[in-house]
């Protein structure tokens, strides 16, 4: 099984000493210092958790011991592993929002390109939602805003344009170029409703007009309020074919196996149990 689509709730998730400083030690000075520079506690056991997931799928799926593992970023910002001097690992992606952090792994071949977003839906925050989508009108093509207007209930039109905004988030990550394309060059085409029991793969791609046949977009719901979807390079080593739905993790696979920390960063723990645990949430309006 050379597969992950794993998800976990680092939301509901409360560390102790022993599991922040454990995980902590397998940390690179470089990723250990981006989390410790979050604000809130949420912020930082969600990037945290990302770390974990890649570590655990490096481990359990390519047989590749913690300490051979070797994080990187490209100039993008996107994660691979680099193993040994030649090698590496970029077929996996990670994404968080809410309460879930993501991560969707093809590790059949070492260059795949896959990208990966979840997004909690919500309502936006201090505007309306006609208000909020003329904010947002650049980032969708007239087809795709015709799309994300049809439902009558305001609710339904925050599920398709967070649909929308997850399908072209994964591709974008999947080719790397954070968002240094114009999105109104994508132009998404779905056939069929994301919201079902099971996972959508008709969804096609158009770029500058022209349909992208070797992608594949895996879409699905992992809970009433997260849509996550999955942009998969078709190439010749990979099948054209659906995979099953996100597999929840719990912290206790998260760290198993994970080594001991042999110096337990106390003052790291203590950095992080002193901040505030969150922003204030989002609340839908009342009727």
């Amino acid at each position: 099984m050379f597969k992950a689509r794993w998800y976990f709730r680092c939301g509901s998730w409360i560390p102790n000493e022993r599991e922040w400083t454990k995980a902590a030690d397998i940390l690179i000075p470089e990723e250990k210092q981006r989390i410790g520079k979050f604000k809130y506690q949420k912020d930082a056991k969600s990037s945290l958790s990302g770390r974990l997931l890649i570590r655990k799928a490096a481990r359990d799926i390519c047989n590749i011991p913690h300490q051979s593992q070797h994080p990187k970023r490209t100039d993008a910002g996107k994660p691979y592993l680099q193993i040994g001097d030649s090698n590496h690992i970029r077929a996996f992606n990670v994404s968080h929002s809410g309460d879930l952090v993501v991560l969707a792994g093809d590790f059949s071949h070492p260059d795949v390109d896959i990208g990966v977003d979840v997004m909690r839906i919500e309502w936006p925050s201090r505007t309306t939602v006609p208000d909020y989508f003329h904010t947002m009108r650049r980032q969708f093509t007239e087809s795709e805003w015709q799309v994300i207007r049809r439902p009558t209930d305001e609710w339904d039109k925050m599920h398709v344009f967070y649909r929308f905004w997850c399908l072209k988030e994964s591709y974008v990550k999947a080719i790397g170029v954070g968002l240094g394309i114009d999105l109104q060059r994508l132009e998404f085409h779905t056939k069929e409703s994301n919201r079902g029991a099971d996972v959508v793969c008709t969804t096609q791609l158009f770029k500058d007009g022209n349909l992208q046949p070797d992608w594949m977009f895996e879409e699905s719901y992992i809970d009433d309020n997260h849509c996550v979807a999955v942009a998969l390079n078709q190439n010749s080593v990979i099948p054209q074919t659906c995979v099953d739905r996100f597999i929840e993790l719990t912290s206790e696979d998260l760290f198993r196996d994970l080594p001991e920390a042999l110096n337990p960063d106390v003052k790291y723990w203590r950095e992080y149990a002193g901040k505030e645990a969150r922003p204030q949430s989002k609340r839908k309006p009342s009727s």
